[in-house]
């Protein structure tokens, strides 16, 4: 569960989040057409919606988050399609992130007024999400439910479910979690009577945390003031450092966690006091609580329940001697710090100015988490004990060498890589020119800035990120790829190139025009297809956006996939972006685009490297092959390779494939050694395997006297052998493409 460190809420905190609502619906209001809402309450309500979605996930795209809210009465207002009826099943929106596999369910709350008392959600608000998560899980229900007359009631959630489901039989690793999301300042209680049953059943997969009006103001309130704290440290304690860029020192000390929580405090009083051992008890403890300004320029979220944080509570439990020992230490940087020698006790007093916190937010949580759940009396003995490595670090006013430090501490420990980013300096720029143009850029997930000016867009790094990595030649990538583009093609897309301000301006405004050309059609709208039309508009540019959509959905309309699946699915499958090349091809269109003219050349480098007639070449020109693959990820041979290729999965079991080339043909076997039950496996299963993969499969025979090959099953192809006329790229890519095809095809029957 997601807990606020005892922060009080009141009727001012709410009318800041009514506000702050208001003017998230103004801005959504300019991007759809026909809304008509008059009631300043209905309005605040719908701009709950995009406050949330900006907050919690960094959303701020209003055509996007329309597509994840599946509330009734949400879409009839704001859904202008003429099928705009949709029935919820007590899920409001679903909002999924595939980088980190987790389906996000939400439950929306909204109060027309502040409400004082701690209220717990209704037992019929928290188990109203069981329709919907209950035809998600079962294939009973599921079938049910699609044979139902009114069906067509439902579709648009029906067109969640379908998509969930799709998931999560290709990859068991999807966690859901289910959010209760409110205006005011009630707490699912997980030991309620009303609750435990739900959770019982759906314990093995499914997260409930709350998302309140206490979650939504830390996010609206965070600033970064001036503050001030002093320090009293045993001199043998500390280590001095002379630094370049300022007349002053910085330091590394070992600090008792008492003395942390008074400085990570919200009490600025407290935060100067030094001569805490003179206080009469430590029942001040009890009161404090972490000072989220504090944190500002931290780039990580908290991470909860997490492995890492549980261990740090632990540790606090039951070593907290050896806490200095497991722990990574605090890092914490300040325009100024002094210092003050004592002679007589041989100690020095410390005086940090306008401070910030850029490494060990998790620490400083837990921390603050073990001591709001627990009786000072009873744990006091642990925070002294305990301590911590604190690095003080002087930065002047310098923000370039905050952000670096806070990059380095940061990166020392698990975290993403799109955090690290948000405080690069080209980042930074592009929020400051982007200001200019009367573009909000929030470079951090959730930043929750408030609208001191009037903004024309707003757009977040992440979306930012997908937007030029589709316009680049990537858009059947872009939904599902934000990880790597901030971390292999991060220095391509944030490059040094002139234009770049002037391309990221226009293809921002580009963005937000596509989506409003899709409410005046009658095509479903999802982002894949904003990235298609993005790209496709770069290389089709004497086309207006209208007459791109229409050639879009031309080409989806006469697609036929490789498989069954979803329309939204349909985008991310290679051979649907072929058909759009061909068709701006055919339309006298220009292919263009970073990713795009890196492939030409690769593909002719390639081609020029790996076009020979020896067998080994052949098998070192199939390795150099498939490391340019992206996401092959099986072990290959290391060994000179005379005759057979084998290649194996990585880390997970015994399956191999031994690849064989001779004049005319090429082919593979595929199968497991020694292992007879996993041969009849194959064999029992060919013909569906061959379907799956559009080729004929042949049995190998087992040989039980000679079982040191691979034994299973077996595919030749002619043709495309040694002699071969052409070059050896497209054995390569039929050898590859089929075999992939073959282990997913096994690894489905094997689930």
């Amino acid at each position: 569960m997601v807990k606020v460190f005892n922060k009080k809420v009141n009727a001012l905190d709410y009318d800041i989040m009514y506000q702050e609502s208001l003017q998230y619906f103004e801005r959504a209001a300019h991007q759809i057409v026909n809304l008509k809402v008059q009631n300043d309450t209905e309005k605040a309500r719908l701009g709950f919606y995009y406050l949330v979605f900006d907050l919690l996930f960094g959303e701020t795209q209003v055509q996007d988050i329309n597509k994840f809210i599946i509330d009734d009465h949400f879409v009839e207002l704001v859904d202008k399609a003429p099928n705009n009826k949709n029935k919820d099943l007590g899920i409001d929106a679903v909002y999924i992130d595939r980088d980190e596999k987790q389906i996000y369910l939400l439950n929306f709350k909204f109060r027309e007024k502040f409400v004082t008392a701690n209220k717990k959600p209704k037992h019929s608000e928290i188990r109203s999400a069981e329709s919907f998560l209950n035809i998600v899980t079962s294939l009973e229900e599921y079938n049910n439910f699609i044979k139902r007359e009114d069906k067509k009631d439902y579709q648009k959630t029906l067109d969640k479910i379908d998509e969930i489901r799709e998931l999560m039989i290709e990859d068991s690793s999807y966690n859901i979690i289910l959010y209760m999301v409110t205006n005011d300042k009630s707490k699912v209680d997980e030991n309620d009577p009303g609750a435990r049953p739900f959770l019982k059943r759906y314990e093995n997969f499914l997260q409930l945390r709350d998302f309140n009006l206490l979650n939504i103001m830390d996010h609206l309130s965070l600033q970064s003031p001036e503050n001030e704290a002093r320090l009293r440290i045993k001199n043998r304690m500390i280590l001095e450092h002379n630094v370049s860029y300022t007349t002053t020192k910085s330091y590394v000390i070992e600090l008792n966690l008492v003395n942390l929580i008074r400085i990570a405090s919200s009490d600025d009083t407290l935060r100067k006091e030094t001569k805490i051992e003179e206080l009469e008890d430590l029942d001040w403890l009890n009161s404090l609580t972490l000072d989220f300004n504090l944190l500002f320029e931290n780039v990580r979220e908290y991470l909860g329940n997490n492995k890492i944080n549980k261990k740090i509570i632990k540790t606090l439990s039951e070593e907290p001697s050896n806490f200095f020992l497991y722990n990574n230490g605090v890092t914490i940087v300040a325009e100024e710090i002094s210092s003050k020698p004592n002679i007589i006790d041989e100690s020095t007093e410390l005086i940090l100015k306008n401070y910030q916190i850029v490494n060990g937010g998790q620490t400083l949580r837990s921390i603050f988490k073990y001591k709001t759940e627990n009786k000072v009396e009873d744990i006091i003995s642990n925070l002294v004990s305990a301590s911590v490595i604190v690095r003080l670090l002087v930065t002047s006013k310098n923000e370039e060498l905050t952000n670096k430090i806070s990059e380095y501490t940061n990166s020392q420990n698990p975290i993403k890589e799109i955090d690290l980013r948000s405080v690069d300096k080209i980042q930074l720029a592009i929020e400051q020119r982007l200001d200019q143009e009367g573009i909000r850029y929030d470079r951090k997930r959730g930043s929750g800035k408030e609208f001191s000016k009037k903004y024309d867009y707003i757009i977040s790094m992440e979306k930012l990120g997908q937007v030029l990595f589709a316009y680049e030649g990537r858009p059947e990538s872009a939904a599902n790829s934000k990880a790597v583009i901030f971390s292999n093609y991060y220095d391509t897309i944030f490059n040094e190139d002139p234009k770049l301000f002037e391309k990221i301006i226009e293809q921002i405004r580009l963005y937000s025009e596509i989506g409003k050309q899709y409410q005046m059609t009658e095509y479903n709208y999802y982002e894949q297809k904003a990235y298609y039309v993005l790209f496709m508009k770069r290389c089709l540019q004497t086309k207006s956006v209208g007459e791109i959509i229409e050639i879009l959905e031309d080409i989806l309309i006469n697609y036929t996939p490789e498989k069954e699946t979803t329309e939204a699915r349909k985008f991310l499958q290679p051979s649907f972006k072929e058909n759009v090349i061909e068709k701006i091809k055919s339309l006298g269109g220009k292919v263009q685009g970073v990713f795009t003219v890196q492939k030409k050349r690769k593909d002719k480098q390639i081609e020029e490297n790996l076009n020979t007639n020896n067998k080994e070449q052949f098998w070192n020109g199939f390795t150099k092959y498939l490391n340019e693959l992206e996401e092959f990820n099986y072990k290959l041979p290391t060994k000179k390779i005379a005759s057979y290729y084998t290649i194996s999965r990585v880390g997970q079991d015994d399956i191999k494939c031994e690849f064989s080339v001779g004049a005319k043909t090429i082919g593979f076997i595929y199968g497991k050694k020694r292992d007879k039950d996993f041969y009849d496996f194959l064999v029992s299963n060919k013909s569906s395997l061959s379907e799956k993969i559009g080729s004929e499969l042949i049995v190998r025979d087992w040989n039980e006297t000679n079982i040191s090959n691979v034994q299973g099953l077996r595919i030749s192809i002619k043709n495309f052998g040694l002699n071969y006329p052409n070059n050896n790229v497209e054995a390569y890519k039929i050898l590859s493409s089929k075999f992939t095809s073959l282990d997913k095809a096994v690894q489905e029957l094997l689930k």
